[in-house]
């Protein structure tokens, strides 16, 4: 139905297999392999002139470096001369004579707790950072209630006993906001991490982007995410929470269901700091600003206007 392709790529957690399952209906079949090579967002040329906030210098890759991409050096915090620690949601206060990661170009400094807690993946190896003709899934396997069969072969991945295991019926469909250029990171598995925490199953949603796909593409993604989760998890109640433009794109798929007269495709909706406004998505209420990198241009994407499909309905209109 969906002509899935399933592939193992790198979980956070070397116990954990993580699943990839493309939902391209047109794409074959193919047996698992430990890793699958895909084409990045963004050219490797271009990678320095992106935005901070996807670079993530100062959480992703092994090499420790500030938010500005400087190296981090061991040090000793000195007591004064220092904020709290930079890493967000930490706000440790600074101990004198405490071991530290301090860039000294900026002095911007990281406390030792946050020194040695888990790293997203970098750029070379973040696969929400690539494919971007692919939509897919990302499942961890011990999610599965069942062993899914892997490529024509029918080769078995059976689930294993991990902290994944032993959830809740039910399933979250996690869509990572980036401005509908991006996905970032840090709303996949660390809320992949949080709801397991309270017994709630969760997948990562990587839906298709500017600039080369607009809005139903995406509302396509979406919804072909959940028919396959209500197929591999049909027990539980299916529910999707969004974040910044995330959570634009499950507001949307509930009025594109409504301005259809169709069921509504979710059983519950959470929407983190959505992106429902869209006026930095219209060029022409937004003349002296653009915030789309479009592949280095600055410039507004040709499809940016279908992000504008709805918007009356979506700030409580007709």
């Amino acid at each position: 139905k969906y002509g899935i392709w399933l592939v193992m790529v790198r979980a956070a957690r070397k116990s954990e297999k993580l699943l990839q399952i493309r939902l391209n209906q047109n794409a074959p079949c193919s047996i698992a392999v430990e890793r699958i090579k895909e084409r990045p967002l963004i050219a490797k040329k271009l990678w320095s002139r992106m935005p901070c906030w996807i670079l993530l210098h100062a959480e992703r890759g092994r090499l420790r470096k500030c938010w500005n991409g400087c190296r981090l050096y061991r040090g000793t915090h000195e007591g004064e001369g220092l904020g709290p620690c930079a890493i967000r949601g930490c706000r440790e206060r600074p101990v004198a004579g405490g071991d530290i990661l301090i860039c000294h170009g900026c002095s911007w400094w990281v406390c030792a707790k946050c020194a040695s807690r888990g790293r997203m993946p970098s750029l070379e190896e973040d696969p929400l950072f690539h494919g971007p003709r692919c939509p897919s899934l990302f499942v961890h396997q011990s999610m599965l209630n069942s062993p899914m069969p892997v490529g024509p072969l029918g080769a078995l991945a059976h689930p294993i006993q991990g902290k994944y295991s032993g959830l809740g019926s039910g399933t979250v469909i996690i869509c990572p906001g980036g401005n509908y250029e991006f996905l970032s990171p840090l709303e996949a598995q660390p809320i992949v991490d949080w709801l397991a925490s309270a017994g709630i199953a969760s997948v990562v949603l990587r839906y298709r982007l500017l600039p080369a796909f607009g809005l139903d593409d995406a509302l396509d993604d979406l919804e072909r995410a959940i028919d396959l989760v209500r197929e591999l998890r049909p027990a539980g109640p299916v529910a999707a929470i969004g974040f910044s433009a995330g959570g634009h794109l499950v507001a949307s798929l509930a009025i594109r269901a409504l301005q259809r007269e169709l069921p509504q495709p979710l059983d519950a909706q959470i929407l983190v700091y959505p992106g429902v406004d869209g006026r930095d998505w219209d060029c022409k209420r937004s003349r002296d600003r653009c915030d789309f990198f479009n592949q280095g241009k600055w410039s507004f994407p040709r499809k940016a206007s279908t992000l504008l499909n709805g918007q009356q309905a979506l700030l409580g209109g007709v």
